[in-house]
């Protein structure tokens, strides 16, 4: 038995290496006077809670700079973003030479692809992983039973910052034929900068800008005066831009139930927690309703989320401190939060605003 387990073919191993974070020069740009101040062991500086937020969020942005991007990765992330994880092998290894295109021109540039072709990685992978075949003589499905999804979600979740910014462009057009560019970049300012905080990317004024030129190359766009419109229908590209745009889904549909839980609570005094109770609850019924199983109910790790955009809202001024005499733990919900909602309206699917208009 042990010899037959030693014989199994379990892939290569790839090392990457990221750049490093000096300590001390990351103390002068971050807390400048850091030298000169009197430490004790009793007590931490009122600067440390932030600082080592920040260094924690820059070494885990480094790491992502330096990504290797495995066949498994990509494979896994086109199956998953479809729900019923199957596609055409044909749309699949399309799907496949689009993500590695995106990722190849992205701002990523030390990224490491391992294999450049979508046939190849599709036959590694079938050796490697529970990928599943079935055979026609239309054309091979590749599918995922529901363990093989599980499963797969950790080397689909690896290559997710690399895409985040290109599947949250193309889930505009997801419901939409045209968007205008302008509207594109104002929604995506907000949604990108919460986004990016929990995918461990360091947001950069270009960004979005610089997404929507690679989509225009790739023709998964077509360029109207300020307009942006998706590829006809009857193409090939169409279904690649709306598999990209469901890619992100997830993610969306949570940020989505998180701002709704927020928006309904405008104007009125909560706590931290209320938000995150009030939240994880409404997922659980959202998702009960669209048929999903507690396997995908939130977690400590989902409402750990929820608590850092809390964070992000109080930074933005969407969320007032202090105005409570009686409770200065107390959260105000301003009217700011109508333009975080606003955007995020855009974006969602159908069901999950269906479901939720049914719930608030």
């Amino acid at each position: 038995k042990a010899w037959k387990v030693l014989k199994k073919k379990y892939g290569n191993i790839y090392i990457s290496c990221s750049e490093p974070v000096y300590l001390d020069k990351f103390l002068d740009e971050n807390v400048p006077g850091w030298r000169n101040e009197t430490y004790n062991s009793e007590s931490k500086p009122e600067w440390f809670s932030d600082f080592i937020a920040k260094l924690s969020f820059a070494i885990m942005c480094s790491t992502t700079n330096a990504i290797c991007v495995s066949p498994s990765s990509i494979l896994s992330y086109a199956l998953l973003s479809v729900p019923q994880h199957a596609l055409p092998e044909k749309e699949l290894c399309s799907f496949m030479d689009n993500i590695i295109k995106i990722i190849k021109n992205s701002k990523f540039k030390k990224i490491y692809i391992q294999d450049e072709q979508s046939y190849s990685i599709l036959k590694t992978c079938e050796e490697l992983l529970s990928v599943k075949r079935f055979s026609h003589a239309d054309g091979d499905i590749i599918y995922l039973d529901q363990m093989g999804s599980l499963s797969l979600s950790y080397y689909a979740n690896n290559i997710l910052p690399l895409l985040t910014l290109p599947a949250l462009v193309a889930s505009f057009f997801v419901n939409h034929d045209k968007v205008s560019k302008t509207s594109i970049k104002d929604k995506l300012s907000f949604i990108y900068r919460f986004l990016s905080s929990d995918v461990f990317i360091e947001y950069s004024a270009t960004d979005i800008d610089d997404t929507i030129s690679l989509m225009l190359k790739t023709g998964l766009l077509i360029e109207k005066e300020d307009d942006l419109y998706r590829p006809d229908s009857s193409s090939s590209l169409f279904s690649q831009l709306v598999l990209l745009g469901r890619s992100i889904g997830s993610y969306v549909e949570r940020h989505s139930i998180f701002f709704t839980t927020v928006h309904s609570l405008k104007g009125s005094f909560v706590t931290r927690q209320q938000i995150i109770d009030s939240t994880c609850l409404t997922v659980k019924r959202v998702f009960l309703l669209k048929g999903f199983s507690y396997a995908s109910m939130p977690s400590k790790e989902e409402s750990a989320m929820y608590s850092s955009l809390i964070d992000h809202l109080i930074k933005e001024g969407i969320l007032a401190t202090n105005m409570d005499p009686e409770d200065i733990t107390k959260l105000f919900v301003t009217d700011k939060i109508e333009s975080v909602f606003s955007c995020y309206e855009s974006i969602v699917s159908k069901d999950i605003r269906y479901n939720l208009d049914r719930n608030f």
